[in-house]
């Protein structure tokens, strides 16, 4: 099975399915036997305003690049932004490393990442519409306004499922939990990964699916369809 991914004219290609070493099907991480397009810049149909995510609108705003001091800071400024990159990677030992990372330091929404995964060149898109004004360029950036974006005392992210889709693309589901004005909101949201040719993830996309009143963490796994990351019956 041939599987490409174009991205701004780059054409990459990879054969095979997710297995484990006894050549079975690994029922953790699989990919999907359909090719994938992650658009390039200006191609994307316009996106519904209303399911933007609030990442949309900081992205316009100038990136400070000073200590951050609020809750869990030290780990923040202590991170090593130009640690050695973890090269060669195949696509489930980066889904293991992105999976484990997540449920560690919930870096989706405190911004304390994990570098070595990251490519120099990593483009973050929110929302649907890839498009100069929702693009954030470099992974520190990206960190950096997440940071700025949700305070650590209320927001949380309990990862649901991550999973390979095709041999450069994994898939994380999870459930974004926030206090606004004292009430409790909770969305779900799903990220796309995809790596490039040294195995690092170049380009990350969010994609909100419910949008409000999300249904607890456990009724979401319930309703998970772990090969491809998906929910059923909502």
């Amino acid at each position: 099975i041939l599987l490409t991914c174009h991205y701004d004219g780059i054409l990459q290609a990879a054969n095979g399915l997710a297995t484990k070493n006894d050549g079975t099907l690994n029922n953790d991480r699989c990919c999907r036997p359909y090719p994938i397009v992650f658009p390039a810049s200006n191609v994307l149909a316009p996106e519904d305003p209303s399911r933007r995510s609030a990442l949309a609108n900081l992205l316009s705003l100038p990136i400070l690049l000073k200590p951050y001091i609020s809750i869990a800071g030290e780990e923040f400024d202590s991170i090593e932004w130009l640690k050695p990159k973890s090269r060669g990677l195949n696509v489930e030992q980066m889904a293991d490393g992105i999976n484990d990372s997540i449920r560690e330091s919930s870096w989706l929404v405190s911004g304390s990442g994990r570098p070595e995964y990251f490519s120099d060149h990593f483009v973050y898109y929110s929302g649907d519409k890839a498009a100069a004004a929702n693009e954030i360029r470099g992974y520190e950036n990206y960190c950096r306004k997440i940071r700025e974006l949700y305070n650590n005392s209320n927001a949380s992210c309990d990862l649901i499922c991550c999973s390979v889709r095709n041999p450069n693309t994994i898939t994380a589901l999870w459930r974004l939990r926030e206090e606004k004005n004292g009430i409790d909101t909770s969305k779900v949201i799903s990220t796309t990964f995809v790596t490039d040719t040294e195995g690092l993830v170049f380009a990350q996309r969010d994609k909100i699916l419910i949008d409000k009143n999300a249904p607890s963490s456990n009724d979401l796994r319930a309703k998970c369809e772990w090969y491809s990351c998906t929910l059923t019956g909502l």
